[in-house]
């Protein structure tokens, strides 16, 4: 099913003028804040920002109220993004219904910043981050 979904989200990317990048996590029961370790979505060559295009999240744990206790992107510096951190995006789920958002105007993950995930309560946790790199 990810294999499709991945396909479907893929469609029209190379149209936004970067190279494609693909940032994952698949069945990962974390309940820190985690980042993604693909080429490009950390560790980016200096000047190029990270935008993103498409997201699919899901978690096997309905989201909350409670702090970090949803489907949540975020950026910063350090160890897991744990300095300069900015909320970029976030979902409300249901346990097991993925949520999928498109982005006419894509998110931007400035130069210089990693991208990581939460979603603080136990369970599994999927996410696919679709865009391209560009310069800032």
């Amino acid at each position: 099913m990810m294999a499709v979904l991945a396909t479907v989200l893929t469609v029209g990317l190379t149209a936004q003028g970067g190279p494609p990048q693909v940032c994952s996590v698949v069945n990962n029961n974390a309940t820190t804040l985690t980042a993604f370790t693909a080429a490009g979505c950390a560790n980016r060559e200096p000047g190029l920002a990270f935008y993103i295009t498409d997201i699919l999240a899901t978690s096997s744990v309905i989201a909350t109220v409670t702090t970090d206790q949803q489907l949540i992107l975020k950026y910063g510096t350090g160890s897991a993004c744990g300095t300069g951190t900015v909320t970029l995006w976030n979902a409300y789920n249901l346990a097991w219904a993925p949520v999928v958002q498109q982005f006419q105007s894509p998110l931007k993950v400035p130069s210089g910043q990693d991208l990581c995930w939460i979603h603080a309560a136990g369970g599994s946790k999927t996410f696919l981050v679709q865009g391209y790199l560009a310069p800032q």
